[in-house]
């Protein structure tokens, strides 16, 4: 099982960001569309390496904001 960061983007919100444990990469996409409806954008992280974007070829949002 691997930790995985999900990132919910929509355009009027900051974005929400949600930490799971997943068997694959692929129960974390299923899981993340679940979570982002029709009208959000996704992201997934397993660690350091964002492994999906709904926009392949933009930077991803900055993973620690607070910084």
């Amino acid at each position: 099982m691997e930790r995985y960061e999900i990132r919910v983007l929509r355009l009027k919100d900051k974005p929400v960001v949600y930490t799971y444990t997943y068997a694959s990469d692929y129960a974390a996409l299923r899981g993340a569309r679940e979570l982002a409806g029709a009208d959000g954008r996704l992201e997934i992280w397993r660690g350091i390496h964002c492994i999906y974007q709904d926009k392949p070829g933009q930077n991803p949002v900055w993973r620690w904001p607070s910084l």
